[in-house]
């Protein structure tokens, strides 16, 4: 497409300062667009990948071309001069970049800073590598030109270099099979002629359409896609790209924007728009409306993103399906079926689709068919857990009840964690299970969505959606970021080695479900986060908030409710190893955690950090059994950690709080908490601890212990030691049960 624009932001860019950035989608009618692929570090299914493993690419190798004694490359690219030192543009290399069977290539080179170009002959490679030709995010025009003498580099429409060491050779006839091999950044408007075009040919055709039928063009991609979602070649030659893993993005202009720039009169259409824009210290302020996006954000900082004040403003991880829906009879049940042409889907969403994790109907959530019916998990829980009995309706929350009677354990296996796995034989979704009011299965090999809906959510061409990724929002490496003012619906948002990030008033709904669990919510590395005044509902499958090896993290003023649908999931909202070794020295990054609730869910509370702080938590109704409790702290995230003014309240398979493990913690700080209605009260184990104003009361088999067993000494390493021998508990009352090996329990020895 016409390149035009493309000087524009060069021209304009330096004269741009950091403001808000407007997004708003009801703008796209105003623009028209102009493809152009991203190559990134996430894969198809909006995972993040290795920062050394480069699956972006595109194959067209179905009728790859050979190119003789004469010929013509050109693109137009932008280099994040990040990832593989070389990085191939257009061309094949079967065993090196200079290898003697490499095609016709031009790649950068010096991690985008310079450009290599040449070939091999079969014996040897022939080419040249110009240094710091390429700045950063940056749109530049490269074309080289080879006449069998002189091989030639031009960079935006001018003669750079001239090689004439590969004189008198002849390429290798090896086909030109990928364009952006290990690339990194953007690529747009890429040609291969097999004659010489001259500096004028160049020059004057680089910002211009071309149809497609010029004389010697052989391919010629303008980054459009066709229903089959393939990147067309619209020359001759009719090669159509097979796009593994590159995005389709789009640039907008109008008569009257020479781009989008985020102003009110030029907004941005959509966010990655924005984001592909914005500079440090910019806000993106995104204004009314459901953004089916998935946004990944690499090595920026200090970028603000936030929903515009007083708007509604979603980021959504789900697609319309927009296909037609027939009745069919399935063992004996009136459901409804359709096929998804994902091909077509993918056209029209700009981005490979090819599963389905989750299906809405009216944006009611339907469940994955399973062999044990249930009722919807999302519908509102009513009453105490201790009420579940035989009389209750059929809820996922019943059958957790006994781990021995009918529990439903997730099929799902898991590979880390306190999560338990269970190898049950089957998976969820199997077209065998389909036989209940709002489940629905999902035949890959013939692309057939079955839906078995319930009244007032029968499926038609405008209401039903579909989850098709697992990751919605990423950020790698990517400081001083900060979120808010958006609800975050059917996938996570997911930080990594991020320091000083901040999510506020904003609402995550569906992050996580069954097949869509290997990202999170929360930090992973990265040093200070705030999470504040947020809502997190209906994740399934995976904790709804989780934290690795993130330092310094606070939550502040949370709501967590119905996730965790599965029986013995122990899916904690939790930090874990918030530590660093600095010079042989242990560094702690201590957790807060306040103002915090979790009601109403099937599994655990919370599991906070070492050297922790938790007060102000609300835990109240949890549904399923587990070695767990509601605040829950093992051996070493025990030592030196304070609990203060907290409920636990209707846990009735759990433990109220506990200090756990085989080498229980020491000098643990615990006042003015209540445990009502659970399993055991308080379950502390360890020594020299101070707990004080404790209340425990109707708890099913303990109201308060402090045991001498799972102690193994302060270094943990001491086995026999007596736990709780120096612990001091004081002001504290129990219903009818207390274990106790304090002090301060023991009868006051008699004057001699």
């Amino acid at each position: 497409m016409v390149k035009k624009i493309l000087f524009a932001i060069m021209l304009s860019s330096a004269f741009l300062i950091a403001d808000d950035l407007i997004v708003d989608k009801s703008s796209i009618s105003q623009y028209q667009t102009n493809n152009f692929l991203l190559f990134d570090n996430y894969d198809s299914d909006n995972t993040l990948i290795g920062l050394s493993v480069y699956s972006d690419t595109i194959d067209i190798s179905t009728k790859a071309i050979i190119l003789g004694s004469s010929f013509s490359q050109e693109a137009w690219i932008f280099s994040d001069q990040k990832g593989a030192k070389d990085q191939i543009i257009i061309g094949s290399v079967p065993t090196s970049v200079r290898g003697a069977d490499t095609s016709p290539i031009i790649a950068t080179s010096g991690y985008g800073k310079n450009i290599l170009f040449g070939f091999g002959d079969g014996s040897d490679f022939y080419g040249k590598d110009v240094e710091n030709v390429i700045s950063a995010n940056t749109w530049h025009h490269v074309a080289v030109t080879f006449d069998g003498t002189d091989y030639i580099l031009y960079i935006d429409g001018n003669i750079i270099y001239t090689y004439s060491g590969a004189s008198g050779k002849i390429p290798v006839n090896t086909p030109i099979n990928s364009i952006g091999l290990r690339f990194r950044g953007r690529i747009d408007e890429l040609r291969v002629w097999d004659d010489v075009r001259s500096e004028a040919e160049i020059k004057d055709n680089m910002t211009t359409n071309l149809s497609g039928n010029e004389t010697n063009l052989v391919a010629y991609y303008s980054m459009d896609i066709n229903g089959d979602y393939q990147l067309i070649d619209s020359s001759s030659n009719k090669n159509h790209g097979s796009i593994n893993g590159p995005t389709i993005m789009q640039l907008f202009s109008s008569d009257d924007c020479t781009k989008s720039d985020g102003s009110a009169n030029c907004p941005y259409p959509t966010i990655n728009s924005a984001l592909l824009d914005a500079k440090d210290g910019d806000r993106i302020l995104i204004k009314q409306g459901r953004y089916s996006e998935y946004i990944n954000i690499y090595q920026k900082n200090n970028l603000r993103i936030e929903g515009y004040p007083g708007h509604d403003v979603m980021i959504d991880g789900t697609i319309p399906l927009n296909t037609e829906w027939v009745p069919y009879t399935h063992n004996g049940h009136s459901i409804y079926k359709t096929v998804i042409d994902f091909d077509s889907l993918s056209y029209n969403q700009l981005i490979r689709v090819d599963s389905v994790y989750s299906v809405f109907v009216n944006d009611r959530y339907m469940i994955m068919a399973m062999p044990v019916n249930f009722k919807n998990p999302t519908d509102s829980i009513n009453g105490d857990p201790r009420a579940i009995d035989d009389n209750s309706p059929a809820s996922i929350y019943k059958y957790g009840v006994s781990k021995y009677l009918n529990a439903i354990h997730s099929p799902v296996p898991k590979t880390y964690g306190s999560e338990t796995s269970y190898d049950l034989g089957y998976r969820g979704g199997e077209l065998a299970f389909l036989d209940t009011l709002e489940e629905w299965s999902f035949d890959p090999g013939t692309g057939t969505l079955y839906l078995y809906p319930s009244v007032g959510f029968i499926p038609n061409k405008n209401n039903v959606r579909i989850r098709t990724k697992v990751g919605l929002i990423g950020m790698r490496e990517s400081d001083n970021m900060e979120v808010r003012n958006l609800h975050i619906y059917s996938g996570p948002l997911s930080a990594y080695d991020c320091d000083y990030l901040t999510v506020e008033n904003s609402k995550f709904s569906f992050s996580t479900d069954m097949y869509a669990d290997k990202i999170r919510n929360g930090s992973i590395l990265g040093e200070y986060s705030w999470w504040r005044n947020l809502v997190f509902e209906n994740s399934n499958n995976a904790p709804p908030l989780s934290h690795s090896r993130n330092m310094y993290a606070t939550m502040e003023n949370i709501l967590f409710t119905k996730h965790s649908w599965f029986s013995g999931s122990h899916h904690y909202v939790t930090s874990t190893r918030n530590y660093r070794t600095v010079g042989g020295s242990m560094v702690y990054g201590p957790d807060i955690w306040r103002y915090i609730t979790v009601m109403n869910s099937n599994s655990a509370g919370i599991f906070a950090g070492l050297r922790s702080l938790t007060e102000y938590i609300r835990i109240e109704n949890i549904f399923d059994y587990g070695d767990g409790s509601g605040i829950q702290r093992n051996g070493a995230s025990t030592d030196s950690s304070t609990t203060r003014y907290s409920w636990i309240i209707n846990a009735p398979r759990w433990n109220g709080l506990r200090w756990n493990s085989t080498a229980s913690g020491h000098h643990a700080d615990m006042h003015h908490v209540v445990s009502v209605g659970n399993s055991r009260g308080y379950r502390l184990k360890g020594d020299w601890h101070d707990t004080y104003h404790l209340l425990a009361n109707d708890n099913k088999r303990t109201d308060i212990s402090l045991p001498d067993y799972k102690y193994m000494g302060i270094d943990k390493r001491t086995p026999g030691s007596v736990g709780n021998a120096n612990s001091k508990i004081k002001n504290s009352a129990v219903d009818f049960d207390f274990e106790c090996m304090a002090l301060d329990c023991m009868p006051e020895r008699a004057a001699e």
